[in-house]
């Protein structure tokens, strides 16, 4: 039913069909969540719900499909967190939950799904033909830049990871490095800070990397030489820093590919400041102007304090001449004399 003109809500009635292998409802309009109803569907291979309208939270209940294969929410308004369960989903290849309004973290439990830690993709492969019946209907996969649509048990032989366009934010887990069967991650457009993770050195599957248009910092570990396969390498619009490796795939990768990080250097980039901890010129001339800005301000607590000072001299004395008469008649007398003496020295100086 996917590619129609279909709206409104997925009904709760669906969840009836408890024999369902294979659920496609995408392209079309539907709103609401995902029902209830749907949990009963434990049976499901293929799950595909994605260029909906759809709301609210990624269900717990997804992580009882044990049996779940392909899972695609992308392209909806799914809000909320990635729920940590999702990682029981053992037989799960395909998980693209892009283009959304997710927040939160990553989940570090991402790093144990349990198809992608295998680096062996015969294994995959076996069960690809001993399922091939089911698949007969196509699912589009972001992978190296590019959509690309897969068929039939080929589904099978690709492992992806998409968390394109959310708002992720956090570090990229460590324990990501352990899916050495992992074929494609999309990590980007989101606001995601700190190191890329040295354990992405074991993905060796790892054809596909798009990491662009984070907050991301620090080196690109060398350790990634060693990824034979990756055929794209995307982190444009980042904070990295330092040289780029040498060398291996790196040295077919496109130019493109690293634009906007200020702090990288090497081939294919011709940037002269590449060391890790210096600002640019730019960033260093904005920080110089914040400074200079700052200390033209008069801090708020000397305000406090100059007019605490002032009620203090004032009322010490004036409160002391308005209590005590004796005082004050003496600060008259000595007003007048003051004033009696000013008034003999202009008459001296004419």
């Amino acid at each position: 039913m996917g590619k129609n003109n279909l709206i409104g809500e997925i009904p709760y009635e669906i969840g009836i069909l408890s024999y369902l292998v294979a659920l496609q409802l995408n392209g079309n309009m539907l709103q609401g969540n995902l029902p209830s109803g749907l949990q009963n569907c434990s049976r499901l291979h293929i799950l595909d719900v994605g260029d909906n309208l759809l709301v609210g939270k990624i269900p717990l209940w997804l992580s009882h499909f044990f049996e779940l294969m392909i899972l695609v929410l992308r392209s909806n308004k799914l809000q909320g967190q990635i729920p940590n369960p999702l990682s029981n989903l053992s037989k799960l290849h395909v998980l693209d939950i892009s283009h959304n309004n997710l927040t939160g973290p990553i989940p570090s439990d991402l790093g144990n799904l349990a198809i992608m830690l295998d680096p062996h993709p015969q294994v995959r492969s076996a069960n690809a033909s001993e399922h091939s019946y089911y698949y007969k209907e196509e699912i589009q996969v972001i992978n190296k830049g590019s959509e690309l649509t897969y068929y039939d048990s080929i589904l099978l032989l690709i492992t992806c990871i998409d968390l394109f366009e959310n708002q992720l934010y956090d570090g990229i887990p460590l324990e990501i490095g352990n899916l050495q069967g992992l074929h494609t991650l999309n990590l980007s457009r989101n606001n995601l800070i700190g190191d890329i993770p040295i354990t992405f050195g074991m993905l060796e599957q790892l054809e596909s990397l798009d990491l662009s248009n984070n907050k991301l910092h620090g080196n690109i570990p060398n350790e990634m030489l060693k990824l034979s396969s990756m055929s794209t390498f995307i982190v444009y619009n980042n904070m990295l820093c330092g040289t780029i490796p040498t060398g291996g795939q790196f040295a077919t990768f496109n130019l493109t590919f690293f634009s906007n990080n200020p702090s990288l250097c090497g081939f294919p980039l011709d940037n002269k400041t590449c060391k890790c901890g210096e600002k640019s010129n730019i960033d260093m001339a904005h920080l110089l102007d914040e400074e200079i800005e700052e200390e033209s301000e008069i801090p708020w607590h000397w305000y406090v304090e100059w007019m605490a000072s002032f009620a203090t001299g004032f009322w010490g004395v004036f409160g002391i001449l308005i209590v005590k008469r004796y005082w004050r008649r003496k600060y008259i007398q000595l007003l007048d004399e003051v004033a009696i003496s000013f008034l003999d020295r202009l008459r001296g100086i004419k």
